[in-house]
């Protein structure tokens, strides 16, 4: 009985699923077909601009801080009290050049002074007293001279008659005369030697003197410490009533009329650099003939800018790899190019600023958009497909570029007369179309639509007559 119970239990399993197999078979067999239709694939809309020559002539730009080109620490050359210092000696303020920036308290120095004087004038007295005592030796060694010369015929001839005509005391008075007059004209002839070595030794010390006086007068003026230029007081560290030691440093000051842009820029760039600041980096050219650099930089929320020139190339940077070029301007606090005037803040030492080097122009350029750069070695470009039955409708085509100059979003691939510097690697040529809008997963030869504008500006070109527009437009 339980073995039939499980044989019909089986069979009703078998029924079961033969029954739905027999149903899913039919719903198959009496689906309703699809409607065949022909697949088409959407050809990407793309947005071209045309390569046409012009001429480039973009600057070199380099950035750098403002260093000043001279730069001065007031030292005091004397010690002393100052009883003077310039209102205006903080920190940004501006001193004209010959203003008075300190005066320490010159009684000692003013005495020195008239001492070293009343020493050179004693001296002088002295030297010319010497002198005349020299003349009136001189004089009295002559007569005595004289004398003597008497008092020897005198003395000679009393010996001659010393045989009795004479008498003794005689002839020894004579003999005394003329020693006492031979003594005189001994000490005469000393005198007048030792007269010369005294005016030496007296000279000797007037120079002494002199050069005391000089010392003198040349620490009472620097007493008084006037400022050497118009300048920008960076730091003070003196005051009135304070005592100051020498050659101690007590402010510091920078020339405002010049400060220099130590500007980095790309070595590689140095190849377009304009011929006139070529010219003056090597020292082939004056100054003033160097072409005028525009140097720009923003303070307060404001943009600024100045002119400059270059005045010398500075080093490569080992570290950095870069180019240091050295930029000059002038009378900056002065000749600041803004729009009120009155209100322009003075340029301060660090300040970040823009050089922008003039380059030399390049004729026939070629340059693309930045952002139209794959890889930085290729563009595509927009081919005409004269198989296409749809106007604007072509192929994406490739060309290698070589990247030679950037500037901002124009990117310098090509120029005339460029034989030499790697034309071969340049394939890009007057007139072709290049694709400037995004391209997803881009194939060479695949389709690509132009966008109405491109369209249309195509068809302006045409109709102006630049050619190159009659596939373009789809036209067989």
């Amino acid at each position: 009985m339980e073995r039939l119970r499980k044989v019909i239990r089986g069979l009703l399993c078998a029924a079961l699923l033969a029954a739905g197999a027999g149903a899913c078979l039919w719903l198959v067999e009496t689906a309703p077909a699809p409607d065949k239709g022909e697949v088409r694939r959407a050809i990407p809309v793309v947005q071209v601009e045309k390569v046409r020559p012009k001429e480039f002539a973009a600057p070199i730009l380099g950035h750098g801080t403002l260093r000043p080109e001279k730069q001065v620490r007031v030292v005091p050359n004397v010690n002393g009290r100052l009883i003077y210092a310039h209102e205006d000696l903080a920190e940004g303020k501006l001193i004209k050049k010959g203003e008075l920036l300190f005066e320490i308290d010159p009684t000692v120095y003013q005495a020195q002074v008239d001492t070293a004087e009343a020493n050179t004038r004693r001296l002088r007295a002295s030297i010319a007293r010497q002198k005349e005592e020299l003349i009136a030796t001189q004089a009295r060694l002559e007569v005595a001279r004289d004398m003597l010369e008497i008092a020897e015929r005198e003395r000679d001839a009393s010996e001659l008659l010393e045989d009795g005509t004479l008498s003794g005391v005689r002839v020894n008075a004579d003999r005394q005369s003329y020693l006492r007059l031979k003594g005189e004209v001994v000490e005469l002839e000393s005198k007048e030697r030792m007269i010369p070595l005294t005016l030496d030794e007296l000279k000797a010390q007037l120079d002494a003197a002199s050069a005391a006086l000089r010392q003198a007068t040349f620490d009472l003026e620097n007493t008084k410490i006037v400022c050497p230029f118009d300048a920008r007081v960076e730091s003070a560290t003196a005051f009135a009533s304070q005592y100051v030691t020498a050659f101690v440093a007590i402010a510091t000051l920078t020339d405002v009329s010049s400060f220099e842009i130590s500007a980095v820029v790309d070595p590689r760039e140095l190849r377009w650099v304009h011929d006139g600041v070529a010219s003056a980096v090597r020292g082939e050219s004056a100054e003033n003939e160097a072409p005028e650099v525009v140097v720009r930089w923003s303070l307060y929320g404001r943009q600024f800018s100045c002119r400059g020139r270059v005045t010398r190339f500075e080093r490569l940077d080992e570290a950095t790899r870069t180019a240091r070029i050295v930029v000059q301007i002038r009378d900056v606090v002065l000749g600041l190019d803004c729009d009120e005037a009155d209100e322009m803040p003075p340029i301060s030492i660090g300040t970040f600023c823009q050089a922008e080097i003039p380059a030399r122009r390049v004729p026939g350029a070629l340059t693309v958009p930045r952002h139209a750069i794959h890889e930085d070695a290729w563009v595509y470009v927009y081919e005409d497909d004269p198989a296409s039955p749809e106007a604007g409708v072509g192929r994406l085509g490739r060309r290698r570029v070589t990247l030679l100059r950037t500037s901002g979003d124009d990117v310098l691939v090509g120029y005339e007369g460029i034989e030499g510097h790697g034309a071969w690697e340049t394939e890009l040529a007057a007139g072709d179309r290049i694709i400037t809008s995004p391209l997803p997963r881009p194939v060479p030869g695949m389709p690509v639509r132009l966008s109405p504008e491109s369209l249309a500006a195509l068809k302006a070109d045409a109709e102006s007559g630049e050619g190159g527009v009659r596939v373009a437009l789809g036209v067989r």
